[in-house]
């Protein structure tokens, strides 16, 4: 008995190390795509993107399985796939190469309203959705100037109804931005670019200082001196206390005309 006993017991314990030493298989992580998103629409039918990132290369999403709840509100208009490149993780001074890429969809929808409709897709056999509420363009700016243009007068109004602006040209001399954005908005970030030359400024709401961030307020940026035979491209984004994000976009050129921008 007492034999049986003591097999039993060593037969247990081999299993129990058995079972330590295999493997586990980690249960497939969900896509990664957001619940909730606000899209502003600029101008009636346009294209906005949500995206669903992280699938394996077996895991496709078809068009005939997104579906809008609100299609008077938003429709799908395309679906796309890609490839995101794997990349290679460093983990105490040894490589650990990633053992494959892994693949995401760009999910197009027009916009034809003010609304809120709820975008569902389907991965393998389970469902997602995203609660995407579409609101209208207003104008978030209460001044703008930018000295050498205009005369540097205000010309917020010329954003009234859309989110782009041309200038024909510049006459040369020393180029100030001043910002002045409504109630409820703030100016998250400039982005100032002469396409002639290159030379990119970027001016964020934000600044890191012995490890802790801080918020600071944008009401100017420095532009330089403007030549009237270069091309200029201002991109300013407000973020209102909602959190919906605008961007407006300035183009002086004699030569350069931009459209929409979103």
């Amino acid at each position: 008995m007492i034999s049986i006993k003591k097999k039993l017991v060593s037969l247990a314990l081999a299993l129990i190390v058995a079972a330590s030493i295999i493997p586990t298989i980690p249960a497939k992580a969900a896509p990664t795509y957001e619940e909730s998103v606000t899209l502003v629409m600029y101008e009636k039918n346009q294209i906005a993107s949500i995206y669903v990132d992280d699938l394996l290369a077996s895991e496709t999403i078809k068009k005939a399985d997104v579906t809008s709840s609100k299609t008077s509100v938003a429709s799908i208009y395309s679906i796309t796939r890609e490839t995101q490149e794997s990349e290679n993780e460093i983990i105490e001074d040894e490589e650990n190469e990633d053992s494959g890429n892994t693949y995401s969809y760009t999910i197009d929808l027009k916009l034809k309203k003010k609304g809120t409709t709820v975008i569902t897709f389907k991965v393998g056999g389970e469902t997602y959705s995203t609660k995407v509420k579409v609101v209208k363009y207003t104008n978030p700016v209460k001044t703008l100037k930018i000295k050498g243009v205009k005369s540097g007068k205000n010309i917020a109004s010329k954003t009234k109804s859309v989110n782009y602006v041309n200038f024909s040209g510049a006459k040369a001399s020393g180029s100030t931005l001043s910002i002045t954005p409504k109630s409820g908005w703030t100016v998250e970030k400039v982005v100032y670019n002469c396409s002639s030359t290159g030379v990119t400024k970027t001016k964020k709401n934000t600044v890191r200082k012995n490890g802790e961030v801080s918020t600071i307020k944008i009401s100017s940026l420095s532009l330089g001196t403007l030549y009237k035979s270069k091309t200029y491209l201002i991109d300013i984004t407000f973020v209102n206390t909602s959190g919906v994000r605008e961007t407006l976009s300035y183009c002086i050129s004699n030569s350069l005309k931009i459209q929409g921008v979103y």
